[in-house]
């Protein structure tokens, strides 16, 4: 199983940039603009390692994200979270 990135952020312009650069490094990335289509994807696949969260997004924070995630009950280790702004 490939490990993969999952991108969240509110502005397309910095999700396509994050995505060439680290597609570019060769990293395998899928991308998401809502909180919640994030915690849904993550439920569905498990081979998401990492999540790159913008901080400052509408509906839900970074780390109000960041917590929700931590309280999933998945069956396997939760993804480590990375915030920038």
């Amino acid at each position: 199983m490939s490990e993969e990135i999952l991108l969240l952020d509110d502005d397309p312009a910095t999700l396509s940039f994050l995505e060439g650069v680290l597609s570019g490094a060769g990293f395998v990335c899928s991308t998401v603009s809502d909180p919640a289509q994030a915690l849904a994807a993550i439920r569905a696949r498990r081979e998401i390692a990492l999540v790159v969260s913008d901080i400052y997004m509408p509906g839900l924070t970074g780390l109000q994200f960041a917590d929700q995630l931590n309280s999933l009950t998945l069956g396997w280790p939760a993804p480590a979270v990375l915030l920038l702004t």
